[in-house]
């Protein structure tokens, strides 16, 4: 992975995600992975390199622009100490924009994504990797190195 720049983009601020993940076989030789999106929220409405995502900084250091988001997931074979550099082995999936933050609140409105499903030509692996990078549409068209990812390993 490494470098993402599908329609330039650049990474956005440590966020908090909460994903809930729920394996199911299905008849055929595969899996069904499903993602449930439960909250994501950036009540500073910073980018990852700390500066606003959008606006200027007011005179209390706040930002007064929201940033608008979409999530990129990341779903690869098991590692103990992985790296963002490496590839989706299994699959990856990109959200349309969910909107922005809404600099009084900090969250978005995830409810409209909904359940995410994946179709897996392969048994359930065991062991993974899911990353979770945020990301937000550029001022300039040009991209950057995430380096800060979620990461959860699990077992099922």
């Amino acid at each position: 992975m490494g470098r993402l720049c599908h329609k330039s983009i650049t990474a956005t601020a440590l966020l908090l995600i909460f994903v809930a993940v729920f394996p199911k076989t299905v008849e055929s030789n595969g899996s069904v992975f499903e993602l449930d999106l439960e909250s994501l929220e950036n009540y500073d409405g910073r980018a990852i390199s700390g500066g606003c995502c959008s606006g200027q900084p007011r005179v209390n250091g706040s930002c007064s622009g929201d940033c608008a988001v979409y999530l990129h997931f990341c779903f690869r074979h098991f590692e103990a100490n992985p790296s963002p550099s490496s590839d989706c082995t299994y699959f990856q999936l990109q959200t349309s924009l969910l909107g922005k933050n809404g600099s009084s609140r900090g969250s978005y409105d995830v409810a409209g994504q909904g359940k995410m499903y994946f179709d897996l030509p392969f048994t359930w692996p065991g062991q993974f990797n899911l990353i979770v990078e945020a990301w937000h549409p550029p001022e300039q068209r040009r991209c950057r190195y995430v380096p800060v990812v979620y990461t959860e390993a699990a077992t099922f």
